[in-house]
């Protein structure tokens, strides 16, 4: 078992990289109130802008946590007691990150017409996913992330081919 991820106490990522935590507003109420309510440089909605407040106050939420150091500190107090999300590494802006993550949203099924959500902010979705998808379908996932870190410890990274760290 590894550690787990605390975003105070990992070591800075890489010059020119930030740390983003992928938040699941939906898992963590300490945050609901607060999250929705940061600058859009800080947090930005992986849902659709305009949707109700009532909803964006429990939807998944992509954040800056270089900007947002309050966060960053409830998620290390929250630790892996709630399925919370998960912290991204990425060259990209926020806004830019945002933007390649909601291509995600949803998916469609392979034996099915209908398109789905797919749930890629959860931490019990994503990693089941990354481990067991094509290289192709990896790859077109982790194209603007350099490596997932996910509360437990365990982490994906783009050019490592899956491997838990």
């Amino acid at each position: 078992m590894t550690a787990a991820a605390d975003p105070l106490t990992l070591p800075p990522p890489p010059p020119g990289a930030f740390r983003y935590a992928v938040i699941d507003l939906a898992a963590i109420p300490a945050l609901r109130g607060k999250v929705p309510r940061l600058l859009s440089s800080v947090a930005e909605p992986l849902l659709a802008r305009n949707l109700p407040a009532e909803l964006l106050s429990v939807g998944p939420w992509l954040v800056d946590l270089a900007q947002a150091p309050d966060v960053a500190e409830t998620l290390a107090m929250t630790g892996t007691r709630l399925p919370w999300g998960y912290y991204l590494i990425s060259r990209v802006d926020l806004v830019s990150l945002r933007q390649a993550l909601r291509k995600f949203n949803l998916a469609k099924l392979p034996d099915r017409k209908r398109e789905v959500i797919f749930r890629y902010w959860d931490p019990r979705v994503l990693p089941t996913f990354l481990d067991h998808c094509t290289a192709a379908q990896r790859m077109r996932f982790l194209e603007w992330i350099d490596r997932v870190e996910f509360a437990d410890g365990a982490r994906r990274e783009r050019a490592d081919g899956g491997g838990e760290g």
